[in-house]
């Protein structure tokens, strides 16, 4: 819930985030009845500058609305009427303004190359008209042609980049002017060919060389990400940023499917909106910077020929024999076991219009025994980077998305899978993909070298510090989840693709999950045409045995930063489904007891390496250890009944967020891969084993955390 004051061009906002409706009417009268005391408050104070007339209230979450509407009646009783004489100042347009070229040195050696482009904000007499939704469209356009060009041209060039964005911060989201940030992040050595590069883009999408064949590619993607992003549910945050944007800025409230099907039943001929896309490109970046740009030969706006999919491997002549028909217990959904020993599951949902698919394999980075440590966490960067018989390599994924099939590799511990989405009716087409990107890999030096010079680029300091903490923790352990510079070691091109081979090339070994709204009949139809192109080996492997041990005692580290502080712990704890929910508990007991704090929680419980609980607890500002551990002691001691009161509430709050995970594809393809891969069962009667965590079952795992190993991060300013 959010208390919105509109006085000026920075509008106030007083937030009240995760209120526990679930608690009863009391908690919703009491936050109420706060929420319109500094409504009344405000008035009385200064009533020239607020007004009824200038305050909301936001209120998004799992309410009934008639309740709520009859406390906020019944509340708002003792407020009378009333208007300020503030008025938000007019909008004065100062421009126009060049764009502003900017290189920035950064700590670690690299350059991030940014430019701005200031531009006068929609008018407030359309802002409640459909112009802000065709100008998000059409600024997502815009975001893909130079992106992608962009990153295909640097790509062909040989030049390694990072944390390529495109930013528009719009008039519905702020006061103020336009802001358009396009940014990437290079070498020092290639600063001067990469923003050659950009100018020469940027004057060819200013001068309107955005052709159908360039625009198409661009608009058919992003209306499959609409479609994908159509039936998702919006988060509190979402809804209320909507809301919020609404008040203050008059935009229409419209679901995603609302803009989904505005343009999709809409019959704009193509030249009309190359003539939009042309006009944005010309307002943005016709520029003395681009106007005069030397061309810089192999940099080319992007574009792909979606003929090229008629040479990915078809459907087989035979079709693949069903040889065991079950069903999964923990998706509930339907299993066949086809003739060559490869597995699929297809779980019926309503998802309106696409597939969410995963090929889970049972290789991982414990196969590869003998590399180096840290090698492993950068298996999945290496994926994309092979060309394929029908394609460059990064270029077969950008296909892939323009026909509007992703594809995302995650390399585990134990497994791999390569996941996504794609639309109903193309399931043919995502298995046609897969084979490709299985089958038809041929790795080249230039190729891996390039792609760890992207993976070098992108390393986060964050990841450093995490990785020096995880191993203080956990000495001698090789397959840290953090990517650190010492991990793009020689070995990695051959290590990965041996991986890769290893994998692909037993896929009986693994599982593949569908969730989608297609009849399962059709599903095992397509299914049987295309499995007997994959490759099998009919050999089920044994878990590898992986070297993992955990300090005892406390180890502390200090750094320079803004004042904060980071606890982490790791126990043995075995991993069962009632541990599993007992530590969901536990994180939000914790995160209660430390909201003094704002401090952050996160448990996991893991099966793999070996079966251990591990915690992290982080807060800014002046916060010792002992503040945050003192809650986790509290919860361990046996003398400590009343901290345990609300344990109830705890519980439900765990439920309702499983019960709104459940409802998504993504967890029952998570259910799947935890019990392919680990043996474990986190999904069947969660709601009862929730409701079974007992009071002593918290206290055993908070126990154990407080014996276990544990590591301190200070940060704090250098005198």
């Amino acid at each position: 819930m959010i208390l919105l004051q509109r006085v000026c061009q920075s509008p106030e906002e007083t937030s009240f985030r995760n209120v526990p409706v679930y608690k009863g009417a009391a908690v919703v009268d009491t936050l109420l009845k706060r929420t319109f005391a500094l409504v009344r408050d405000a008035i009385e104070q200064d009533p020239e500058v607020y007004g009824t007339d200038n305050q909301s209230i936001v209120i998004c979450g799992d309410v009934k609305a008639d309740d709520i509407i009859a406390k906020l009646r019944k509340y708002s009783q003792n407020i009378s009427r009333s208007r300020s004489t503030a008025v938000v100042p007019d909008y004065v347009w100062r421009g126009p303004y060049p764009l502003k070229w900017e290189r920035k040195p950064q700590p670690d050696s690299s350059v991030v190359i940014s430019l701005t482009k200031i531009r006068r904000r929609t008018p407030d007499e359309l802002m409640g008209t459909v112009l802000p939704l065709v100008s998000m469209r059409m600024d997502k356009v815009m975001e893909l042609i130079l992106t992608k060009s962009i990153a295909s041209s640097f790509e062909r060039l040989g030049l390694p980049y990072a944390r390529l964005k495109f930013v528009p911060q719009r008039s519905w989201t702020h006061y103020g002017d336009d802001v358009y940030t396009l940014s990437v992040k290079v070498r020092p050595q290639d600063a001067e060919r990469a923003t050659a590069i950009i100018r020469d883009l940027l004057s060819d999408v200013a001068s309107g060389d955005i052709q159908k064949f360039v625009y198409s590619v661009a608009r058919d993607e992003v209306m499959v990400g609409a479609l994908f992003d159509a039936h998702r549910t919006l988060s509190n945050r979402e809804q209320t940023a909507r809301c919020v944007s609404s008040l203050l800025y008059g935009t229409q409230l419209h679901t995603n499917m609302a803009g989904y099907r505005f343009f999709a039943d809409k019959d704009v001929p193509d030249s009309t909106q190359i003539r939009s896309i042309n006009r944005l490109g010309a307002e943005l970046f016709a520029d003395p910077s681009c106007n005069d740009a030397p061309e810089v030969m192999g940099a080319r706006l992007f574009t792909v020929n979606k003929a090229d999919t008629l040479s990915l491997p078809g459907r087989t002549k035979k079709k693949a024999k069903v040889v065991k028909t079950g069903t999964d217990y923990v998706s509930g959904g339907f299993q066949w076991t086809f003739a060559n020993g490869m597995r699929a599951i297809y779980k019926r949902m309503d998802t309106h219009g696409t597939l969410y698919y995963s090929m889970i394999l049972n290789c991982g980075a414990s196969d590869m025994q003998d590399a180096p440590a840290g090698e492993s966490a950068f298996y999945s960067d290496m994926f994309a980077c092979a060309p394929l018989s029908s394609s460059t390599g990064y270029n077969f994924y950008r296909l892939a998305e323009a026909c509007g099939v992703t594809m995302k590799c995650d390399v585990g511990l134990y497994d791999m899978a390569i996941s996504g989405k794609a639309r109903t009716g193309d399931l043919p087409l995502l298995m046609s993909f897969l084979q490709e990107a299985m089958n038809s890999r041929n790795p080249d030096a230039a190729s891996s070298e390039y792609a760890m010079e992207c993976a070098r680029l992108a390393l986060s300091p964050v990841d450093k510090v995490r990785e020096e903490l995880y191993d203080k923790m956990h000495p001698g352990y090789n397959y840290t989840p953090y990517k650190v510079e010492a991990g793009l070691s020689e070995t990695l091109p051959a290590d990965a693709e041996a991986l890769f081979e290893k994998a692909f090339s037993r896929v009986d070994d693994g599982v593949l999950v569908i969730i989608g709204d297609r009849n399962e009949a059709d599903v095992l139809k397509v299914l049987r045409r295309y499995v007997g192109g994959f490759r099998t080996a009919g050999v089920i492997r044994k878990n590898r045995p992986v070297r993992f041990t955990t300090i005892s005692g406390t180890t502390v580290m200090t750094n320079p930063g803004p004042r904060a502080v980071a606890v982490e712990y790791s126990a043995d704890v075995i991993y069962t489904a009632d541990n599993y929910f007992a530590s969901k508990v536990l994180a939000e007991a914790l995160s209660e007891m430390l909201s003094g704090y704002a401090a952050k929680v996160v448990v996991s419980l893991n099966p793999r390496p070996t079966e251990h609980l591990e915690m992290r607890i982080s807060a800014r500002g002046d916060v010792s250890a002992e503040d945050l551990t003192a809650a986790l002691e509290k919860l361990a001691n046996p003398a400590t009944k009343a901290v345990y009161a609300p344990l109830g509430d705890w519980k439900t709050m765990v439920k309702n967020l499983t019960a709104y995970e459940q409802k998504s594809p993504e967890y029952w393809i998570s259910a799947v891969r935890t019990r392919f891969t680990d043996a474990k069962d986190i999904a069947s009667k969660s709601s009862d084993r929730i409701s079974a965590v007992s009071e002593a079952r918290i206290k055993e795992l908070a126990g154990a955390l407080l014996k276990g190993g544990r590591t301190v991060y200070y940060t704090s300013p250098e005198k």
